[in-house]
């Protein structure tokens, strides 16, 4: 069963950005962030992993990264801006 995770570098989403990723822990979710996302150079404990439950029934069969809101299924909240971290 994959599970939302909410990905990011360093101590806040908001200074270097996050992504949204669909994986079966936070560990998978943070090696596919460091093998196939947007901070591909990063070592895999410079990344922070946050669930994100209110998304788990967009998260289908394969594990896979959301950049940006627009690549969310249809019919899902956006993810960056809904943040309260």
């Amino acid at each position: 069963m994959l599970r939302a995770y909410v990905v990011y570098p360093g101590d806040s989403p908001y200074a270097g950005g996050c992504v949204l990723v669909f994986a079966e822990t936070a560990g998978k979710a943070k090696n596919l962030v460091v093998k196939k996302g947007p901070w591909i150079s990063s070592a895999y404990t410079d990344l922070n992993c946050r669930r994100r439950k209110k998304y788990d029934e967009y998260a289908g069969d394969t594990p896979r990264i959301i950049e940006t809101n627009e690549e969310l299924p249809e019919g899902a909240p956006i993810f960056f801006d809904d943040i309260p971290f």
